[in-house]
């Protein structure tokens, strides 16, 4: 079962990722057949031309033949799935940009507007309602955590805490 999709993707995006899906399918598919004959052709072509002349290149057998015909239909699908992405991918800059980082800014806004939109609700009624509560806590502990996230990967320290991000003889204190 596969997962709903995101919330700024709308239908027409979804249609078109599935179409990039369905060609990026079918077109290793047709890449896997034609590649596996394409295999069986060079491995018949080079016995016949093996047989007729007095030059041993491989001994041709039931496991070159199955060999070839695997391999061809691994480049073949390889190459085919490869060159329509290559193709399609510009139908997909409009999706990339969507869940750009602008989009989650937006969420994020959208996020602290409910979390203050749960304060004032919980101030009017005048009583502690602890599930609010509860909820309003781990808006804020996802809002601390995603702000302090994000102030690591923009600093120059990045995410690793193995030596505070700098070296013993860094000079850029």
């Amino acid at each position: 079962m596969s997962r709903p999709a995101p919330s700024y993707i709308s239908k027409d995006d979804m249609h078109t990722l599935n179409d990039v899906r369905k060609d990026l399918w079918k077109n290793g598919l047709y890449g896997l057949g034609m590649g596996s004959l394409a295999g069986l052709s060079l491995h018949s072509v080079a016995s016949l031309v093996q047989k007729r002349s007095n030059y041993k290149l491989f001994q041709a057998n039931r496991n070159t033949a199955f060999m070839s015909v695997m391999l061809g239909g691994a480049i073949g699908s390889f190459v085919l799935s490869t060159t329509a992405g290559k193709n399609d991918v510009h139908q997909l800059h409009k999706i990339f940009e969507s869940g750009s980082r602008d989009a989650r800014q937006e969420r994020l806004m959208e996020e602290e507007d409910l979390n203050a939109s749960l304060r004032h609700h919980q101030s009017q009624e005048g009583q502690r309602n602890d599930v609010l509560t509860d909820r309003m806590q781990r808006e804020k502990n996802r809002l601390t955590r995603r702000a302090s996230l994000e102030h690591s990967l923009n600093s120059r320290n990045g995410l690793s805490d193995s030596h505070g991000g700098k070296w013993a003889d860094d000079d850029r204190n």
